[in-house]
């Protein structure tokens, strides 16, 4: 899924949202303040182009991950862990 990028223009919090193709035109809110969030435009993130990506397994498993559970080290296990952990969206 792609990581979109967004900034409020009332607070000017700056924040990304992992979401669906199918939902790159759907409004959200800014998670500070709660108004409706700009969508911009970046030079792009990279992306995962394998299971196995070194950034899943240094920074987002040390920063979320409960060290009682299974490790993060593919794809399939982030989004396995963001499915059950609806609460948490990633930002930038």
């Amino acid at each position: 899924m792609p990581l979109y990028s967004y900034t409020c223009t009332v607070c000017g919090h700056e924040f990304d949202k992992i979401r669906p193709l199918k939902e790159y035109d759907k409004k959200t809110s800014c998670p500070s303040c709660g108004t409706l969030a700009k969508r911009v435009i970046t030079l792009g993130h990279g992306g995962i182009h394998r299971d196995e990506a070194p950034w899943i397994n240094d920074g987002l498993r040390m920063a979320l991950q409960d060290p009682s559970e299974k490790p993060i080290e593919t794809r399939t296990d982030l989004n396995r862990w963001l499915k059950a952990h609806p609460n948490i969206e990633p930002v930038g």
